[in-house]
């Protein structure tokens, strides 16, 4: 409220209610004033605290990730130019290709590497056999025991 709204409500109180009754209706409502006041402050306290500590954590975590965004950024262009510069230099030939160009050098590659989970357990039978040796056990019939007259 500006002053002049001020002065223009004093002068409509003073006209109603009277000389007498103005100040006593003034402290009345700067006391309820007052204790609205409070009670906003009270509310709106633990509100403001949620409020700054969210905004804090929030710019932290804006921190953060721009931090690992420009490392990642970092690290795409580094192995972008590294891709480009392996795709740009010519073939190199190794060590053992010329100390000995006749001979084919073998490098082991994952498939011929044991499967860890095979170890020291004996080699499957192919399919085949077992299907043979079963439809041998189902044709075989079992020997007969031998009788002695007694049933």
């Amino acid at each position: 409220m500006s002053f002049t709204e001020l002065l223009i409500l004093a002068v409509i109180g003073l006209v109603v209610l009277g000389p007498e009754e103005l100040p006593v209706v003034a402290r009345k409502v700067a006391k309820y004033v007052n204790e609205i006041r409070k009670v906003k402050d009270e509310i709106l306290g633990p509100l403001n605290d949620v409020r700054s500590s969210a905004t804090s954590f929030i710019n932290e975590t804006r921190e953060l990730m721009t931090k690992d965004l420009s490392e990642l950024v970092r690290l795409r262009d580094q192995l972008n130019q590294e891709i480009a510069k392996r795709q740009s230099a010519p073939a190199q030939t190794s060590v053992a290709d010329k100390a000995n160009p006749t001979e084919p050098i073998i490098e082991p590659t994952i498939a011929e590497a044991p499967d860890p989970r095979t170890l020291g357990t004996p080699p499957m039978e192919s399919p085949e056999n077992t299907v043979s040796r079963s439809a041998e056990a189902i044709e075989t019939p079992a020997p007969e025991k031998p009788t002695d007259g007694k049933s």
